[in-house]
C-alpha cells in the first residue's frame, strides 16, 4: 500500500570527509507533522567532485543549476522538484546548502530514482545521479546514496590515416586548421555538451602510454567506449588489446586487463547491460578472413566485480566466431541487450569501406545473421538471417529497431531503412545515410543525409532524424556541412617554357554517413560521428596554350572524417570538428579545341606520377568509440 509521507527537503555539505575524500552534501528528509507514529526519516547523500575539479565537473558547483529534480528512473515520473542556489564559499573550505523544499514524496515499493541538477530554466541538464532499487519503510531511518555526475561525451580515434606518399609541399594537404586541436588520435576526448568551451582538453586521456621517442609519449588510440548506466564508470577499449575501467568521479583508470587475440582482433564495440550487471565486447579486423576466425564476442558476467576490482577481469568468457566455406559469417557487427536480459549480436560486413556508401559494395550485397546469447553462459540460442545490417537497438518499451543501410524503401530517392518492430507489426522508414542509432527511452535517433538524388553537382545535407514513440513517421532537420577546399598545384606549358601555377578549388559534399551516435539523457544534444563524401565529376578548366585553347576535367571524389555536436532542439551544428582525409580517387583529362583527347592535365593527379600527392593523399583520424554517461 503507497503511503504519503509530507518531507522537507534539507540539505548541508562539506569538503573532504575522510571517509570518501569527497564534495559530500547531505540531503535529508525529515518528517513535518506530528503524527504518531514517528514516520522516520530519509537522507540522501550525494556524492560529487572532489576539489580542485569541482569547479569544472560537479554539477553543485555550477552556478547555472537552478533546481534539483527527483524521479523515477523506470517511468520518468516526477517525485519532487525544488529551486537551487548553488553555494558560495565561506573562505574556510566548506560550503553550506540551503535548505531545499521537495514537498510531498510518495513511498511504495523499490524504485530506481535519479536526481537531475537542471539549469535555464529547466531546460539544460547539468547532473545526473542514479541509485537503484531504493525503498524504506515507514518508520525507517535511511540514508541514500547518489553519486552526481556532469553529462560528458567521450570518443577516441582508430585508425590513423596515413599518406602512402607524404607531401613535401604543404600546398597539397588540405587546411590543417579545421582539425588542428585534435590531430592527437592516441587520446580519449571528453566533450561537455553544455559548455562553451569545445573540449574539455584537461581531461583527455592517454591509457597505456609509451615512449615513442626520447620526449615524444604516445599511447594506443581509443577503439570502442560505453558508459555504465549509472554514469559512474567508463569502460574503454584500445589497440593494445586492453579493457580500462575509468572512475568518471575524477576521469581516472580503475581497473584494466587484457583481451585475448587483440592483434588480428582489435576491439570494435562495448555494450553494457541496462543493470549494469554484465557487458559485452565486440573484436573483429576490418577485413574479415573467407575461411577462419571471423572475430570474437566477450561475455563480462561479473561486471560488478570488475568495477570493484573483485575480479580481476569481470569473469570474461570468450566465444570465437568462425567462418568456413559452407557457412560464411560476417563480423560481430553490433549488439543490444533485449527486454528478457538476452544478447542479440549482428554479423555483417563492416561499414565505411572505401568506395562507399556505394551499396553494391557496402556490405557486398550479402545478409547479415542475427544470433541470439545468453550473456551469462555464452550459449548461442538462435539464428535468423536479416538484409544487410549494420546496427541493433532497443527502446524502452521492448521494441526491437534495425538498421539496414542499403535496403529500398517505396518513395525514397536513395537507399536506407530503419526498421522498428512493433505489436502493431513493422513500422519501416526511409533513413539514406543512417548506419547507427540510439534509442532514448522510447524514442529513436539517427544522423544521416537527406533524401535527394546523388548528383555530384548538388551539395547534400546533414539529417537529423528523431521518431517519438508511437509516431509514424520521422521529425527531421537538416543542417549544411562544409565544402573541402583542396588546393592544386598546376603544372602547365606556355609558348614552351614550363611554369608553376595553383588554385584552390571548393568540393561541396555529396554524401553523408552517420556511423555512430551518442545523445544525452534529456535528449537535448547528440555527438555524431560523420563520414563525408566530396565528390565531383567533370569540373574542367581551360587555358590558353602556345597554339590552342585546352579543357582540363578533373574527376575526383574523398572524404572528410567529423565530430559533430548537434542540437537536437534545433537543428543546429553547434560545433564541428574535421579530423581527417582522406583522398579515394583522383584522375585527370585534358581536350584540345577539336574536343580531342590528348592526356592528362594535373600530373599530381596522375596515378603514373612519381610523386601522387592528390591520389591517396589522407592525413589525420577516423573518429571511433562515441559515448556519452546516462545517455539512455
Amino acid at each position: 500500500m503507497t503511503k504519503a509521507v509530507c518531507r522537507r527537503f534539507l540539505s548541508g555539505a562539506r569538503l573532504g570527509l575522510a571517509a570518501f575524500s569527497l564534495c559530500d552534501v547531505a540531503l535529508g528528509l525529515l518528517g513535518c507533522s506530528q503524527q504518531q507514529p514517528d514516520p522516520g526519516s530519509v537522507r540522501f547523500l550525494v556524492r560529487s567532485t572532489p576539489a580542485p575539479d569541482d569547479v569544472v565537473l560537479s554539477p553543485l558547483r555550477d552556478a547555472r543549476v537552478t533546481a534539483l529534480e527527483l524521479r523515477d528512473a523506470r517511468t520518468d515520473d516526477l517525485l519532487a522538484r525544488s529551486r537551487f542556489d548553488p553555494p558560495a564559499d565561506n573562505g574556510m573550505g566548506a560550503t553550506m546548502l540551503p535548505s531545499l523544499d521537495l514537498g510531498l514524496i510518495h513511498v511504495s515499493s523499490s524504485r530506481d530514482l535519479r536526481m537531475l541538477a537542471l539549469g535555464a530554466a529547466g531546460q539544460q541538464l547539468l547532473g545526473v545521479a542514479l541509485a537503484r532499487d531504493v525503498a524504506w519503510q515507514f518508520g525507517e531511518t535511511k540514508d541514500v546514496y547518489l553519486e552526481l555526475r556532469r553529462p560528458l561525451f567521450f570518443f577516441g580515434g582508430s585508425p590513423k590515416l596515413v599518406a602512402p606518399v607524404a607531401p613535401s609541399d604543404p600546398i597539397f594537404a588540405p587546411s590543417r586548421r579545421l582539425y588542428e586541436p585534435l590531430r592527437d588520435e592516441t587520446k580519449l576526448r571528453v566533450v561537455d555538451p553544455n559548455s562553451v568551451q569545445p573540449l574539455l582538453s584537461i581531461y583527455d586521456r592517454w591509457l597505456d602510454p609509451f615512449q615513442l621517442s626520447p620526449g615524444v609519449t604516445s599511447a594506443p588510440p581509443v577503439s570502442a567506449a560505453a558508459g555504465t548506466y549509472d554514469g559512474q564508470s567508463l569502460l574503454i577499449g584500445n589497440l593494445a588489446g586492453k579493457l580500462h575501467v575509468v572512475d568518471t568521479l575524477r576521469l581516472e583508470d580503475q581497473v584494466s586487463f587484457d583481451l585475448p587475440d587483440y592483434m588480428t582482433n582489435p576491439v570494435q564495440g562495448i555494450v553494457v547491460d541496462p543493470l549494469d550487471r554484465t557487458a559485452i565486447i565486440l573484436q573483429y579486423p576490418r577485413s574479415a578472413p573467407a575461411v577462419g576466425r571471423a572475430g570474437l564476442i566477450g561475455f563480462v558476467r561479473n561486471l560488478p566485480g570488475l568495477r570493484s576490482r573483485v575480479s580481476k577481469d569481470g569473469e570474461l568468457l570468450i566465444a570465437s566466431i568462425d567462418s568456413t566455406a559452407q557457412a560464411p559469417i560476417g563480423q560481430p557487427l553490433a549488439a543490444a541487450y533485449t527486454p528478457d536480459g538476452m544478447v542479440e549480436v549482428v554479423f555483417g560486413k563492416p561499414p565505411l569501406q572505401p568506395g562507399e556508401p556505394d551499396c553494391s559494395v557496402l556490405g557486398g550485397g550479402e545478409p547479415s545473421v542475427l544470433r541470439r546469447y545468453n550473456p551469462k553462459t555464452g550459449e548461442q540460442i538462435s539464428q535468423r538471417t536479416l538484409p544487410y545490417t549494420t546496427s541493433i537497438a532497443y527502446t524502452l518499451i521492448g521494441e526491437q529497431v534495425l538498421v539496414q543501410p542499403c535496403a529500398a524503401v517505396s518513395g525514397a530517392t536513395r537507399f536506407g531503412r530503419v526498421v522498428v518492430a512493433r505489436q502493431s507489426g513493422e513500422k519501416i522508414l526511409s533513413a539514406p545515410g543512417v548506419l547507427a542509432v540510439s534509442a532514448i527511452r522510447s524514442s529513436i535517433i539517427g544522423v544521416g543525409r537527406d533524401d535527394s538524388a546523388d548528383v555530384p553537382t548538388l551539395a547534400a545535407q546533414a539529417k537529423i532524424f528523431i521518431l517519438e514513440s508511437g509516431a509514424e513517421k520521422w521529425s527531421s532537420s537538416g543542417f549544411d556541412l562544409p565544402s573541402w577546399l583542396v588546393p592544386y598545384r598546376i603544372t602547365l606549358s606556355s609558348d614552351g617554357k614550363p611554369y608553376v601555377s595553383s588554385i584552390d578549388i571548393s568540393f561541396a559534399p555529396t554524401d553523408v554517413s552517420g556511423y555512430s551516435l551518442a545523445v544525452t539523457p534529456d535528449r537535448a544534444r547528440a555527438l555524431s560521428l560523420l563520414r563525408v563524401q566530396h565528390k565531383v565529376r567533370g569540373l574542367f578548366l581551360t587555358y590558353l596554350g602556345s597554339t590552342n585553347q585546352y579543357r582540363c576535367y578533373i574527376d575526383w571524389s574523398g572524404y572528410s572524417y567529423h565530430v559533430a555536436l548537434v542540437n537536437l532542439q534545433s537543428g543546429a551544428r553547434e560545433q564541428d570538428y574535421i579530423v581527417g582525409f582522406q583522398n579515394q580517387d583522383c584522375a585527370s583529362r585534358v581536350y584540345d579545341n577539336a574536343n580531342n583527347l590528348i592526356g592528362t592535365c594535373l600530373p599530381a593527379c596522375d596515378p603514373a606520377d612519381s610523386k601522387p600527392y592528390l591520389r591517396g593523399f589522407q592525413e589525420g583520424y577516423v573518429p571511433s568509440a562515441a559515448s556519452v554517461l546516462f545517455g539512455r
